[in-house]
């Protein structure tokens, strides 16, 4: 799954234009800004898009790759050098997968496979992984902090150095990407699960480190901007490039938008600007995993309900965790989308395993036996490389006015 995953990612990162995956132009200009200066940027500066308000920490890494590749290749080998840095992380994602579905669910080996193969072989993902942004940095910090935790929480052991490091970790996502700050307040309720009294020796050292490393990128978005999310300063600069706030009280504009986040979850079509639509077979395939998926989980969730939590306590509050962190996320992006503006639904891809791990138990409806199982696995991996294979053909043969976005322009 990681050779295919890499080989997969590096297809598109190759073929898909530039500045057609969403925000590309506006990343890849930070990551300039940032190459050029070694400072943040800020909204209102010449040359600083309306990406200026991001954490630093993708573009200081991104910023030696692309300065390196340009020294030696001019500005568009630095632009694809930074494109396909970005698969480094692919083989990290797909292995931290496993082990997370490993020990939420570790009675059947095909749920952890099927799971894998959904985050491995997703075109979102791919298509994100792929090209010059820093979600694909916040997936696997946020996912590292999933996985990071359980181990740490096996024991009560060093509590007050193991609230530091994951402090640290946490704060990396939140200044990689801003949304990563649900896990400010998901992993304290997961320490307090199965710590209990004993988690005040973690939480407390979490929080102050947390807070330490990240409150101020906040507070300087409230001096420069008047508005701790630079939402202010965008609106001020005239960045009003996203579409106004959603009425999620109408049932309509409520059905539209679980349509349009449960899509970006399989099919990076909004991510690629809407330059090509999604057929109704291939979103018939989405529709009939998802509902698959879904009873599957019910089907399990029920079991656990009747015949109490198979395995210990860890793995029921692992899995309570995980439900959590996804929850918090989506109540944080919903509160976002109602207060302040439709945000693209990447957005909470770092909680994105939650969802997977529902896919992966669609395995679970096709019975106990493994040999029936792995029918679901190979099926979800068939559909998800005909997606594959529909999205890069039309990416590739999209006519794009190239005044839209070339590096170095």
């Amino acid at each position: 799954m990681v050779l295919a995953a890499l080989a997969l990612g590096a297809v598109y990162a190759w073929l898909v234009h530039a500045g057609m995956p969403g925000d590309e132009p506006a990343h890849y200009q930070n990551v300039a800004f940032y190459q050029q200066n070694w400072c943040m940027p800020v909204l209102g500066q010449p040359g600083v898009n309306y990406e200026g308000q991001m954490g630093p920490v993708y573009y200081y890494c991104a910023a030696p790759i692309f300065g390196i590749f340009k020294l030696l290749g001019g500005v568009q080998v630095g632009f694809y050098a930074t494109r396909f840095s970005g698969l480094l992380l692919i083989p990290i994602m797909v292995l931290l997968t496993y082990l997370i579905v490993q020990r939420a669910y570790p009675r059947s080996e095909q749920v952890a496979l099927a799971t894998t193969a959904f985050m491995a072989l997703n075109p979102s993902l791919l298509s994100i992984f792929s090209s010059v942004q820093n979600d694909a940095l916040s997936v696997v910090l946020a996912m590292s902090t999933l996985l990071l935790s359980y181990y740490f929480f096996e024991n009560s052991k060093d509590l007050v150095k193991k609230g530091v490091i994951l402090g640290i970790l946490v704060s990396a996502g939140i200044l990689t990407k801003a949304t990563v700050i649900y896990l400010a307040a998901s992993v304290p309720i997961y320490a307090l699960l199965r710590l209990r009294r004993k988690s005040w020796s973690f939480n407390i050292p979490f929080v102050i480190t947390v807070i330490l490393l990240s409150a101020w990128f906040f507070i300087r978005n409230y001096i420069l901007y008047g508005d701790i999310s630079a939402q202010a300063g965008l609106t001020k600069f005239g960045f009003t490039n996203n579409p106004p706030p959603t009425n999620l009280t109408k049932l309509h504009e409520l059905k539209h938008w679980l349509w349009v986040i449960e899509t970006y979850y399989w099919l990076p079509i909004q991510y690629y600007r809407d330059w090509f639509h999604a057929p109704i077979w291939l979103r018939a395939m989405v529709g009939i995993f998802t509902a698959v998926g879904f009873v599957g989980a019910f089907k399990w969730a029920r079991k656990l309900l009747v015949q109490k939590f198979p395995g210990d306590s860890a793995q029921k509050h692992f899995v309570l965790f995980l439900i959590i962190q996804y929850l918090s996320c989506m109540a944080i992006y919903t509160y976002s989308c109602m207060r302040i503006t439709h945000f693209a639904p990447r957005v909470t891809f770092p909680c994105m395993i939650t969802y997977a791990m529902v896919i992966g138990l669609g395995a679970v409806c096709l019975g106990p036996e493994q040999r029936a199982q792995q029918k679901y696995t190979y099926g979800l991996i068939a559909a998800l490389l005909v997606m594959n294979a529909f999205v890069l053909w039309s990416a590739v043969h999209i006519v794009m006015p190239w005044q839209l976005f070339e590096p170095g322009s």
